[in-house]
């Protein structure tokens, strides 16, 4: 079961529920700043008041009760919703084709990209993801940045939407993006009001954005480095900073890292899908994936003295930080990614793994284990689009 609770302004009314929510009996996996660690209540409950954790493990009055809508959790496990801080959500055509494609995108038509994004976000949706950090590299044209910013303010997830700054080889070029982006960033055209998106930037800038995001691989093209943008005193900038892969990371560019408070998606880390085309948009999944191969890693180094190890490398904890709490303090968000009292209310309820309630301020997702948005509607789009899509590469040789 999933219960995700975001404070989202503005927006339809549809599922609406109260301000004001008292979630009891559940078991909370909860957060101490003091320790740096999960801390669990069982048999507890949250009281929320406008989008806020007004209080845990206490009941209010009788009075506020009868105001409140209250969701019996007994026999799940509420957790903080998770966060991803890397993705490219409008390639999810891709799907079951992906290992053998390239990313060419002129294939990809205006309705391509809307309905590949949707579809990407309400993936994420459905398995407690409700923060991410879209890594935007479908603007080669005018039409398909408008096109695919539209998808995340639909979605009503909590998107950092992050403009791709980059030469395509198109005639949509690097000066027209910049002229887009400033634009966007102030919002003229009105085409973020009364959402939850934000806006960022692929590579940087001087605007007031909410983040800026970059690849960071070493190997090819533009090394975008660490070292580099220090260079430039841009680690400074009021805006975090998320470098993506870190494949190239040194010693310096850690050191920098923890000097700047700036974070890389994959100490300074979180954790991000990246291609969710190859796999699960479910950041748990990824957890598991990077906390067994980093046990892996470490062990195979005592193991290669004939040693065994007397200890584990990487506990389950700092994994599912790595998926929660650690994704919030890249992006500079302290009240996101933790259940405590101020934060924001955003919750995933797990047991077995299955998901039954999505709320997103006042508006349900997902009631009973049924999405209450037009899913039908969206997959009688995506599916004629992931054909058309899938069959031009089968027939490319």
């Amino acid at each position: 079961m999933t219960l995700s609770v975001q404070s989202l302004p503005g927006g339809s009314t549809a599922g609406v529920t109260n301000s004001t929510i008292f979630l009891q009996g559940g078991t909370i996996v909860t957060y101490s700043k003091a320790s740096n660690s999960v801390e669990i209540l069982r048999n507890s409950s949250i009281f929320i008041q406008d989008y806020r954790m007004i209080s845990i493990g206490e009941t209010p009055s009788l009075e506020v009760l009868a105001k409140a809508e209250v969701i019996n959790l007994e026999g799940k496990i509420v957790s903080p919703s998770f966060i991803d801080t890397h993705r490219h959500g409008w390639q999810t055509e891709y799907k079951t084709n992906g290992s053998n494609t390239t990313l060419a995108s002129k294939v990809f038509t205006v309705e391509d990209v809307y309905i590949g994004q949707l579809t990407s976000i309400y993936e994420s949706l459905n398995a407690g993801v409700t923060s991410i950090l879209d890594h935007v590299s479908h603007v080669w044209s005018k039409e398909t940045f408008k096109v695919g910013l539209k998808p995340s303010v639909d979605s009503g997830a909590r998107v950092w939407w992050a403009y791709a700054i980059h030469d395509v080889g198109s005639s949509f070029t690097i000066d027209d993006r910049f002229e887009d982006l400033e634009k966007l960033a102030r919002d003229e055209e009105r085409l973020l009001k009364g959402s939850s998106t934000s806006v960022g930037l692929e590579y940087g800038g001087d605007l007031d954005l909410s983040v800026i995001t970059t690849h960071y691989v070493g190997a090819y093209g533009d090394t975008n480095s660490v070292e580099l943008l220090d260079s430039y005193s841009a680690l400074e900038s009021k805006t975090p900073i998320v470098f993506s892969h870190a494949s190239a990371l040194t010693e310096t560019d850690t050191a920098l890292l923890r000097k700047h408070n700036q974070f890389i998606s994959i100490n300074q880390a979180a954790l991000g899908v990246d291609t969710h085309f190859s796999f699960s948009s479910d950041m748990i999944l990824q957890a598991r994936l990077w906390l067994q191969a980093t046990r892996l890693r470490l062990y195979r180094k005592v193991l290669a003295d004939a040693k065994a190890p007397v200890n584990n490398p990487m506990s389950v904890n700092q994994a599912f930080l790595l998926a929660t709490r650690n994704g919030a303090m890249a992006l500079r968000r302290d009240d996101l990614g933790i259940i405590e009292r101020g934060a924001k209310s955003h919750y995933p309820a797990l047991l077995y793994w299955g998901y039954e309630h999505i709320l997103i301020d006042r508006k349900f997702k997902k009631r009973d284990g049924e999405f209450v948005v037009d899913c039908e509607g969206m997959k009688e789009r995506f599916l004629p689009s992931a054909e058309r899509i899938q069959k031009i590469w089968a027939e490319t040789e």
